[in-house]
C-alpha cells in the first residue's frame, strides 16, 4: 500500500471480527456487537452470501497481493464507518459499501490519512500466509 492510496478503488467491507483475519476460529471474539450477527457466532462461518439472477447463491471472496495487505494491530482497531440510517450515507444492508456517494468524500480522505497514520505509527503489521 503507497501513500498514493486511488480513492476510486476504495471501498469498504463489513466483516466479523478476527484477531488474525485468516479464519474464524473459537478464540475470536465473535458477537453481534463485533459484526455479522448470529450466524458467525453460532457456525463459525463469515461468508457473505448474495443470490444473483437465477437464484443461485454466489459467495464473496476479496483477494489481494501479500504486498498490499497490512492488518491492523488489535489496539488499534478503533476506525467507524458511517450507517446509512444514522448519517444518510455509508453501510446499508449490503456489507460492501463502494462509497460512491458525493457525501461520502471527506470520508474517503478521513480513512486514507487514518490509514497512512497507522503506517507512520508503525500501528501496521504486514500478513504473511
Amino acid at each position: 500500500m503507497s501513500n498514493n492510496i486511488d480513492k476510486s478503488k476504495l471501498f469498504y467491507v463489513n466483516i466479523v471480527w478476527m484477531k488474525y483475519y485468516r479464519g474464524l476460529s473459537e478464540k475470536d471474539e465473535i458477537s453481534p456487537e463485533t459484526g455479522g450477527g448470529s450466524h458467525p457466532q453460532e457456525y463459525l462461518d463469515a461468508i457473505e452470501t448474495t443470490m444473483n439472477s437465477k437464484s443461485i447463491p454466489k459467495d464473496y471472496n476479496i483477494f489481494v497481493a501479500a504486498e498490499n495487505a497490512y492488518l491492523i494491530k488489535e489496539k488499534f482497531r478503533d476506525f467507524k464507518v458511517p450507517r446509512q440510517k444514522d448519517l444518510g450515507y455509508g453501510f446499508g444492508q449490503s456489507n460492501i459499501w463502494y462509497a460512491e456517494e458525493e457525501k461520502a468524500e471527506r470520508f474517503k480522505n478521513k480513512t486514507i490519512n487514518y490509514i497512512n497514520d497507522l503506517k507512520g505509527n508503525n500501528r501496521l503489521k504486514i500478513i504473511q500466509p
